[in-house]
C-alpha cells in the first residue's frame, strides 16, 4: 500500500526560521489530530502559501473537502501561520498550484 501524503502549508512571509518551526508544529500536530500514528509512515510534502490571507484562503478551501488542521502561533499573536492535511482525490487541485518551501 502506498503511504499516505500529508501535506504541510505554511507561508512564505515567514523567515526561514519561523516557517521551519511552524511547519513542524504543524506536522505533529496533524499527526496526532488526523491519528496517523496507526498509518504507514506517510510522505511529507511542505508547500507554502503566499501569506496569512492566502493560507486562510487555502484553509478554508480545504476544510470544505477534508479534516484540516490549523497551527497558530501564541508568539505572533494567534496568526495562522500552518494547516497539515492528508490529500485526497479533493485536495489534489488545490495542493498543485502551490510552491515547495524553499
Amino acid at each position: 500500500m502506498t503511504p499516505q501524503r500529508l501535506y504541510i502549508i505554511t507561508r512564505a512571509d515567514l523567515n526561514n526560521g519561523l516557517k521551519t518551526a511552524q511547519a513542524c508544529h504543524a506536522a505533529i500536530e496533524s499527526a496526532q489530530k488526523l491519528d496517523l500514528s496507526k498509518t504507514e509512515t506517510p510522505y511529507v510534502i511542505i508547500l507554502e502559501a503566499r501569506n496569512q490571507l492566502h493560507l486562510n484562503d487555502v484553509f478554508e478551501r480545504v476544510n470544505e473537502k477534508t479534516k484540516v488542521v490549523s497551527f497558530k502561533e501564541p508568539d505572533l499573536e494567534d496568526e495562522l501561520t500552518a494547516i497539515g492535511f492528508v490529500e485526497n482525490s479533493k485536495t489534489s487541485f488545490i495542493t498543485r498550484k502551490l510552491k515547495l518551501v524553499k
